[in-house]
């Protein structure tokens, strides 16, 4: 790919079905569709206020972000049908 507007310099990705869930170090979630034809980004929600350095988890529709002070857990599903 080229463009997109991912910022920081590290990033937790993970695959959830088509598509990518990719946290970065400011807390930022952003959703793209996993497209090898180009970027496609679908969404983006601040999940954190501190740094979050650690790996992104995904437990069946819910996700789990940890920074340095605390442990979020976010259910994918509950968001889609609000």
């Amino acid at each position: 790919w080229s463009g997109g507007n991912l910022p920081g310099d590290y990033w937790s990705i993970v695959v959830a079905g088509d598509r990518l869930l990719v946290l970065d170090t400011d807390g930022q979630l952003t959703v793209i569709k996993a497209d090898p034809g180009g970027y496609k980004e679908l969404g983006q929600s601040k999940v954190s206020d501190g740094q979050a350095w650690s790996h992104l988890a995904l437990v069946g529709s819910r996700i789990f972000v940890r920074d340095r002070k605390q442990l979020a857990c976010f259910d994918l599903m509950a968001s889609a049908s609000e």
